[in-house]
């Protein structure tokens, strides 16, 4: 279930960082902090899978259809409201990048 309010999202680390074009199902790693159990995934705008492990690390699946799709894909995360303040944002993180490489 999500607190009361949720914290502002951040990533600090993606793990890969790249990925071979076909590659078969994977899982990234999203690190980071402010996570909460009702953090949402959006890859490339996209709601995707994925699995809360702690506040500071989240699972997210990755599938082929994505691994089919060669490109840079960004990944976001946005916390559910009501925000903590939301004079540290609007409940979206900063963004990284899977590069899906041929």
């Amino acid at each position: 279930p999500a607190p009361d309010t949720s914290p502002q999202p951040a990533i600090e680390m993606i793990s890969p960082t790249a990925i071979k074009v076909g590659s078969a199902p994977s899982t990234l790693d999203v690190m980071g902090f402010n996570f909460v159990a009702g953090t949402k995934v959006l890859i490339d705008g996209n709601l995707v899978p994925w699995e809360w492990v702690d506040g500071t690390r989240i699972n997210v699946a990755l599938d082929r259809n994505l691994l089919s799709q060669a490109g840079r894909h960004e990944i976001v995360l946005v916390n559910p409201e009501p925000l903590a303040t939301g004079m540290w944002g609007d409940g979206t993180s900063n963004s990284a990048y899977l590069l899906v490489e041929y």
